[in-house]
């Protein structure tokens, strides 16, 4: 890692500095850095896209070692073991999984038992249970997960329900964690909301919410998802007359597929999988070429739909094709809501190798549709769920492996009808457990999950996601400093140069060589907005400290100033795509700033004229806060709510706590803690796994340096101020999530409104004396 001061910049008479210091950090305060060809706010798209590529090399590299089933199984175990790993904590296996049924309807040779089943504490599932009129004496059990796209009581899913049913067939369709009568937020309907906005996508768009509440405490959305079907099929099992060698799930199309392949990878119970859309090429893949099993991407990249990308999967190779393999000789179908090109798919090359090491390519077959994603001529075959055309393949399998002999059957019920929670019912299920809780109550359900993370002294220490120190040691730097004959003011441009490329630009601030001590102190700053916007906004703050002889340096993260990728920060912006990439590849974008961050820090406290112990550290925040009475809004709503930036303020703190010698921390506009919210106001790339646990933010606050830290306009999760502005007062929603346990307490100014770039100064030169 180099450093290269690349301008010398301006002497200035510290007589007139305020005012003209001011005038010429707000000339360049925007001026680029980083060379144009460089294309700056590109690089850590390409850095992800060229280290997913790699994922893919390593991949294919390995498939071509395994030679025999020894080599496959080796493989696979090594694979699915981290998969597992990857997913979260996983509750013990119950003895017995309760359930009730709420109510009966009866059908046309069938009936529909709405049930409740208990998952986890305070946790129940609905689910619609389709069974046969006349049981019989051994009947398959059939489990269907839904798409994002509708829950349990839509008409694709009621019709395979029906269909299989009157075949002599047990089968379940449950709302998945996060939708239908489990949804986690109050837009159920146009009347919920003041403003218009996509009633039926709601239960998707809150996916994200989900999964990055989950997240934070270790867990994640496909591992709740995989434990709740895990469930269900035990009470598939309980069901008289259920063949435990005939128990199949099927995975819809848009992510029905991920969790039916990933729980069948993980519970051998399972002996057919269908999973739509997953492990091979996707309803968006480009048509396949001639080069298809080297040049096709088997890993996938990031979006905020959590359980399409899963995390360290590019890392420890856990690719989709590997977890929909893992599952042989069992029987599996290859699915595919639209055409399938057969002779170029190399993921259905690799499941005929691998099931021809068992003797058991009988236990393979294949479904699809027509057209494309978006084709007009012919029309893609789109659908809900699994449709009549998708449906054609899977019977004939079914009655060959199966003896399910079904006749394609319509009768349909209304979502009322379909219903299945009650509070009487869930209590009784709940009886010697806990209090039952709404099934959406995700703020419940989490805080729960946290407080027993906590007991269980899980994790111990800080997420994995962050590095130590010993991870920034080999940086080599390189100074152009000039040569200052006059007293004033310096001010260079610099460029930090880490692994892969990775640049952070910064302007570095100082006192003129006749007036600075032999060693100075420094604060370093730092904003999403960027080292600009920083000078522009702050130019009398650091005027003041460069005249008292404080040195100051602004650097631009990755991610952060010249090299962010646009201004969106929400659900569906390219900042929480990359977040969610560096996940796949077992890291996140906050771990990466915070080693620019400490390699700042060490790059600057080497300098000769710099004072190593005495250094400040400011993370800011420019982002506008929503009003304290701010209710929930839609995902799509013409206005959206406003988004916080916390990630310096946090960033500040953590370097600070791994570091070790920073003696004042400033932090404005960031999160002192963190707490289960159904809403979420923040960008997607601050979300790092693990980071929300109890015992990782006691950890950060313990591990601080005995410093002076000051902190001012704290927001919480719905980036609201956490001062009521009719109490006056600091008001943590949960009061057993204080930041810090209250005899350990450090010392910390709070403040409720935000100092000025004169009391700024000063704060920090008082802080920083020797």
């Amino acid at each position: 890692m180099r450093l290269y001061s690349l301008v010398i910049a301006f002497a200035l008479p510290l007589t007139s500095l305020a005012d003209d210091l001011s005038a010429v950090l707000k000339r360049i305060a925007d001026e680029p850095i980083l060379p144009k060809e460089f294309d700056a706010p590109n690089m850590l798209s390409r850095d992800v896209r060229a280290r997913l590529r790699e994922a893919n090399d390593r991949d294919y590299e390995a498939w071509q070692k395994i030679k025999t089933k020894e080599d496959w199984e080796k493989f696979r175990d090594v694979r699915i073991t981290a998969l597992k790993k990857s997913l979260g904590h996983w509750p013990e296996v119950p003895k017995e999984t309760k359930s009730v049924v709420t109510k009966t309807i009866k059908g046309d040779g069938y009936t529909i038992e709405n049930t409740l089943f208990h998952s986890r504490p305070g946790m129940s599932v609905t689910a619609n249970v389709y069974c046969p009129a006349t049981p019989r004496a051994s009947m398959p059990g059939i489990l269907i997960v839904h798409s994002h796209h509708n829950p349990k009581h839509e008409g694709e899913l009621q019709d395979m329900g029906v269909t299989w049913a009157r075949a002599g067939c047990y089968v379940m369709v449950m709302d998945q964690f996060g939708h239908g009568e489990r949804r986690v937020h109050p837009f159920n309907k146009a009347e919920d909301y003041k403003e218009p906005f996509r009633v039926g996508r709601q239960d998707y768009y809150f996916r994200y919410n989900v999964g990055n509440e989950l997240a934070l405490i270790g867990d994640s959305l496909m591992g709740w998802m995989a434990w709740d079907l895990m469930r269900g099929i035990d009470v598939l099992l309980q069901k008289p007359g259920v063949d435990k060698e005939k128990i199949i799930m099927l995975g819809a199309v848009a992510g029905g597929g991920d969790p039916a392949a990933v729980t069948a990878a993980l519970d051998p119970r399972i002996t057919c999988v269908v999973p739509f859309n997953f492990g091979g090429p996707q309803p968006e893949t480009r048509p396949l070429g001639e080069d298809a099993d080297r040049a096709f991407n088997y890993v996938g990249s990031g979006s905020w739909e959590s359980t399409r990308n899963l995390r360290d999967s590019a890392r420890d190779g856990f690719l989709p094709w590997v977890i929909c393999a893992s599952v042989a000789p069992r029987r599996l179908i290859h699915a595919h809501e639209f055409a399938w090109d057969r002779e170029h798919d190399p993921v259905w090359k690799r499941y005929q190798k691998i099931w021809g090491f068992y003797n058991a390519t009988d236990k393979l077959a294949f479904t699809h549709g027509v057209g494309t994603l978006t084709s007009k001529d012919p029309p893609g075959s789109h659908c809900n769920n699994i449709g009549p055309l998708h449906r054609k393949n899977i019977l004939a399998a079914f009655e060959k492996w199966f003896g399910i002999k079904a006749e394609e059957f319509k009768e349909r019920h209304t979502a009322e009808e379909l219903a299945c929670w009650n509070k009487d019912d869930a209590g009784k299920l709940m009886a010697g457990d806990k209090p039952p809780l709404n099934p959406g109550d995700l703020n419940k359900l989490v805080w729960d999950a946290n407080l027993t993370r906590a007991t269980l002294g899980l994790p111990e220490s800080k997420s994995k996601y962050f590095p130590d120190r010993n991870n920034v040691e080999a940086i080599s730097v390189e100074w152009s400093m000039p040569e200052m004959q006059a007293d004033g003011v310096t001010i260079e441009r610099g460029v930090v140069t880490t692994v892969r490329n990775i640049r952070v630009p910064c302007l570095l601030v100082r006192p003129g060589s006749a007036k600075a001590p032999t060693k100075y102190p420094l604060v370093i700053g730092i904003a999403h907005d960027g080292k600009g916007r920083m000078a522009n906004e702050h130019a009398e703050a650091i005027a003041n400290l460069v005249n008292s002889g404080v040195a100051v340096c602004l650097p631009d993260l990755r991610g952060m100033g010249e090299t962010r990728l646009g201004n969106a920060r929400g659900r569906s912006s390219s900042a929480t795509a990359i977040n969610a990439s560096e996940m796949m590849l077992g890291s996140s974008t906050m771990s990466g700033q915070l080693e620019d961050l400490l390699a700042i820090i060490k790059v600057t406290s080497k300098r000769p004229d710099v004072d190593g112990t005495r250094i400040g550290l400011w993370g800011e925040s420019f982002a506008p806060m929503n009003h304290f009475q701010l209710i929930a809004v839609p995902h799509d709503a013409p206005t959206p709510a406003l988004i916080g930036e916390p990630a310096a303020g946090l960033l500040v703190q953590i370097a600070a706590s791994i570091d070790g010698k920073t003696q004042a921390i400033l932090t404005r506009r960031t999160i002192e803690t963190l707490h289960p919210e159904e809403h979420r106001y923040l960008p997607g790339d601050f979300v790092v796994p693990e980071m929300g646990t109890l015992n990782a933010l006691k950890k950060l606050y313990r591990s601080l340096p005995p410093s002076h830290r000051r902190v001012e306009e704290s927001i919480d999760q719905w980036n609201r101020p956490t001062v009521d502005s009719e109490n006056q007062g600091l008001k943590f929603r949960h009061k057993n999530l204080q930041p810090w346990p209250t005899d350990e307490r450090p010392s910390v100014e709070i403040s409720l409104k935000r100092s000025t770039d004169a009391e700024v100064a000063k704060w920090f030169q008082a802080k920083l004396k020797k």
